[in-house]
């Protein structure tokens, strides 16, 4: 009887795998071996052409030494004639010229001195009183108990209760001749002035994000400059709060009024305005505002404003 053939699909299966392997690893190995052909064949070149550069250097004679001896050469040459002509020159200058000059270079070292943006003004020989007549002083409620004490009478005050960066462009706080209000930026159109002092932040310590904060502080700063491009422009330093105040409140306490016034300073080196730092006229020496400046550890009195004002006075840039 005949016996029937059993087909084995597995084992075909199997063999069937295997060659296919055996076919990728191949395949693998050919593609390797031909990129080291490759690999071997750009790096003999560079090597031909490194020996060829090496070959040609050669028979020139020609060195990075030489080059620089024959440059040196010529430098020498060229400052033994630039000396001989400064000694004519020198020759022939007189003994005022030279006086002249180092009166000069003495003012320029001065003036460099006298600022550098992106710090605090430093201490000055005070300034008389009539330095603020042309002066504007912006801002909260702070700058507003200006007016309240009449701690200096020849200065302008545009400022508003709860004023921010924000509303300060469309807040209507200032009272117009005629009665009706305008915001302190269109008060700003209206008449230049020689001295802006800014004083914004405190209204703000709530605000979600503090780069937001600056971000506006930078817009408000743009808009004066445009308004008043002939003034000098002073940042004030957001005043301190009492002790019993900042241990007491999350949000107006002295630590975020430190962290919101390092964003105010650098943002004066950016904007290259003048950044004071009043708190050091009215804050003891832990930095909190002193229990008798005020009544509610926030606002100050007219002897707090009588020491800030001493401070503006020895704080200026000329």
């Amino acid at each position: 009887m005949q016996k029937k053939y059993k087909v084995n699909y597995r084992k075909d299966i199997k063999r069937a795998n295997k060659k296919r392997l055996l076919s990728v690893i191949f395949v693998f190995i050919m593609i390797i071996v031909l990129l080291a052909f490759i690999i071997h064949s750009i790096y003999a070149k560079s090597q031909k052409t490194n020996n060829d550069s090496i070959i040609v250097d050669t028979e020139n004679n020609t060195s990075i030494e030489d080059i620089n001896d024959k440059n040196n050469n010529i430098d020498n040459n060229n400052n033994e004639e630039i000396e001989n002509d400064s000694n004519l020159n020198s020759d022939n200058t007189s003994d005022e010229e030279k006086n002249t000059e180092i009166d000069t270079d003495d003012t320029n070292t001065d003036d460099k001195k006298n600022f550098v943006y992106g710090e605090k003004v430093p201490e000055s020989e005070a300034v008389s009183d009539d330095y603020f007549d042309d002066a504007v002083f912006i801002g909260n409620s702070q700058i507003e108990g200006i007016s309240i004490y009449s701690s200096m009478k020849n200065a302008t005050i545009f400022a508003g209760k709860g004023i921010m960066v924000d509303t300060i462009f469309k807040k209507e706080v200032i009272k117009t001749k005629d009665g009706t209000r305008i915001t302190i930026m269109d008060a700003l159109s209206k008449e230049q002035f020689g001295k802006v002092y800014i004083m914004l932040g405190a209204n703000e310590l709530g605000w979600a994000f503090d780069y937001l904060f600056i971000e506006q502080y930078g817009k408000v700063i743009d808009e004066i400059k445009k308004l008043q491009p002939d003034a000098k422009i002073y940042v004030n330093a957001i005043m301190p709060v009492s002790k019993e105040k900042s241990n007491k409140d999350k949000i107006y306490n002295n630590k975020n009024i430190d962290n919101y016034n390092n964003l105010i300073l650098n943002m004066t080196k950016e904007k290259e305005v003048y950044f004071i730092d009043s708190k050091e006229a009215l804050a003891d020496e832990e930095g909190n505002l002193p229990e008798d400046a005020g009544t509610d550890g926030i606002h100050f009195n007219s002897t707090y404003y009588e020491k800030w004002f001493n401070y503006l006075e020895t704080h200026t840039v000329k």
